[in-house]
């Protein structure tokens, strides 16, 4: 294993409505949904990274999921379900969304 990723069924997000993101298969591994294509789970942005990933990578800024797509093409990248309600808070409707959700 060289990635482990906290995933979130769909139906347990709040305020989402994107594609998703990753499809589970056998022995907890994941698979990057196609293009244009729907996968059942979000990446809930936990992660563990194995220190091999990072090998031959420059120091500086640069998009963790070169690194996710890296462990897959090996095999190496899983999940694990996180079964609980969720929320991204990338904008103010997934915030008001939220307090609505925690006051109900």
């Amino acid at each position: 294993m060289d990635a482990l990723l906290a995933i979130i069924p769909k139906e347990q997000a709040i305020e989402f409505s994107g594609a998703g993101d990753y499809h589970l298969k056998e022995e907890s591994r994941l698979t990057f949904r196609e293009e244009g294509r729907a996968a059942p789970y979000i990446f809930s942005g936990v992660r563990i990274l194995h220190p091999r990933l990072f090998e031959g990578v420059s120091p500086g800024s640069f998009p963790q999921l070169l690194l996710f797509h890296k462990a897959e093409a090996k095999h190496r990248l899983h999940g694990v379900i996180h079964n609980n309600r969720w929320c991204d808070m990338g904008s103010f409707a997934a915030y008001h969304a939220l307090e609505d959700h925690l006051r109900s």
